[in-house]
This record gives structure tokens, C-alpha cells and sequence, in this order.
């Protein structure tokens, strides 16, 4: 069985993300899976592609945030007007 390239680096971050977790758990980390973290950011094959990521995974967050504080405010406007008496 012949494995391209993609699918042999893909098991290599695997084992290395396992073992990273496996050292920090031994070491008595307080966050351990903060091992495997690093080592799934610095798997991607240049600096700037991992940036990249980042930022696109903080803009989706703040995106998130940001309409589920708007959600909530008109939730909670909604019950507000709803319990004044008339």
C-alpha cells in the first residue's frame, strides 16, 4: 500500500501531537493539551500559513462573539417587554 504524501505527514502529526500530550501528561502539566496545541500549529509547512490560520480562527471567533451578544441583547430585550405590565 502506497500512501501519498499528504496522508503520511498527516500521521506524523498525529503520533507527534500523541506524544507531546503523553510528555506533558508524565511532566504533571496544569494544561496539557497545550503540548499538542504547539505541535498542531507548528505542523503546517511555512510560519506564514500557521499566521494565517490564527487569524482566520480569531476572526471567526470574534464574528461568533459578536452576534451571539446580539442575540442575547434582544432575547433579553424580548422578556423585558413581554413582563412590563400594560
Amino acid at each position: 500500500m502506497i500512501l501519498s504524501t499528504r496522508t503520511k505527514e498527516a500521521i506524523k502529526t498525529g503520533l507527534a501531537m500523541t506524544i507531546a500530550y503523553g510528555i506533558a501528561l508524565q511532566m504533571d502539566w496544569d494544561r496539557p493539551y497545550w503540548a499538542a496545541f504547539a505541535v498542531a500549529f507548528i505542523s503546517l509547512p511555512t510560519a506564514g500559513q500557521s499566521l494565517h490560520k490564527g487569524a482566520l480562527r480569531m476572526l471567526g471567533t470574534l464574528v461568533a462573539a459578536h452576534h451571539r451578544r446580539r442575540a442575547q441583547r434582544s432575547q433579553s430585550s424580548a422578556i423585558g417587554s413581554a413582563t412590563r405590565p400594560v
